[in-house]
């Protein structure tokens, strides 16, 4: 699931050195994808995922309505879900 995907590895806490190697790997790869991202898509996922915001404030901050930071959000979670899956087309 992508979107507990963006939890930080220190909040994956394993006592499993092969575990935490893997979760660092996913950790990096998520990053990478996330940056693949368009633009207007990578600020509402950090914002909301990555600064844990609420959609309100995702709005605010992007100066766009409620649903359109929500549209912007669940469209780059949509994106982001293909990048990681290895679809890379547009």
């Amino acid at each position: 699931n992508i979107e507990n995907s963006c939890n930080t590895p220190q909040n994956n806490a394993s006592s499993d050195p092969e575990q935490k190697i893997f979760d660092k790997e996913e950790s990096e790869r998520l990053q990478t994808c996330v940056n693949q991202l368009p633009l207007i898509q990578q600020e509402a996922v950090v914002l909301r995922y990555y600064q844990e915001l609420p959609f309100e404030d995702v709005a605010e901050i992007l100066s766009i309505s409620l649903s359109a930071a929500k549209m912007r959000v669940y469209r780059g979670l949509d994106r982001l879900n293909e990048l990681m899956k290895g679809k890379n087309h547009l």
